[in-house]
């Protein structure tokens, strides 16, 4: 085997972890690579995005535990202590789904010099900070409250994203939202509307109500802005 690295998403290196990863090399097996093992990273979203629980899987489970979670797995080096937690699966997976490259393929095409090796996946999910609707507000409605970002720079527009009771929102137009009020429009209709009601009680904030909710309710939401000429 040649020793040599491919390029990766590393999403936990040792003791440090990156919410949105960062491209890393990593060994293949030739340099000491170990694969050890295939999970589902969960995020933490309780409220803000607070790292990753990860769950055992193998690299053709579809059954994500959550609807933001993403394949993963483990490389360790032989030759040192390093642990790695990379996106993507150990091997690919059966049928081409989720992933048509692995960690053994994309090291076997880098070390036998493929024309067009394969390549680990870089993407991530959106992800969206969740809360549970099991407080009232003074009128007695459960409620949630989201921070809506400034626009900046000019012209930039709001982008929602999220999901409720973990089934995925209707999709926001791709150039986004000019003012507020356009942003809280869409967001009173649809699946979205379907929530509860939305609001702005002040600058930066925005507030879904429920007249009938059960408290048990979850809605995940992230606000970013978006260039509309990108």
């Amino acid at each position: 085997m040649a020793a040599t690295f491919i390029s990766a998403l590393v999403i936990k290196h040792n003791n440090n972890v990156w919410q949105n990863g960062v491209i890393k090399d990593i060994p293949t097996p030739g340099s000491g690579g170990v694969p050890d093992g295939d999970f589902w990273a969960v995020p933490i979203t309780d409220n803000v995005l607070d790292g990753f629980n990860f769950i055992v899987t193998t690299p053709d489970s579809t059954d994500a535990p959550t609807t933001q979670s993403f394949h993963v797995f483990k490389l360790t080096n032989r030759f040192g202590n390093d642990t790695w937690v990379v996106r993507g699966t150990t091997t690919a997976a059966d049928g081409g789904s989720p992933s048509s490259c692995g960690y053994i393929q994309a090291s076997a095409d880098a070390e036998c010099c493929a024309a067009s090796p394969c390549q680990l996946p870089t993407d991530l999910p959106v992800f969206a900070a969740c809360q549970l609707m099991c407080e009232v507000d003074a009128d007695g409605k459960y409620f949630a409250i989201f921070a809506l970002p400034t626009l900046l720079p000019a012209g930039y527009r709001y982008y929602p994203y999220g999901y409720f009771n973990n089934v995925l929102g209707t999709a926001a137009t791709a150039t986004g939202y000019a003012t507020s009020g356009t942003l809280l429009s869409f967001l009173n209709a649809g699946t979205w509307g379907a929530i509860g009601t939305w609001s702005s009680p002040e600058a930066g904030i925005l507030k879904v109500t429920q007249s009938a909710g059960s408290g048990t309710n979850v809605v995940c939401l992230t606000i970013i802005t978006v260039n509309p000429s990108a």
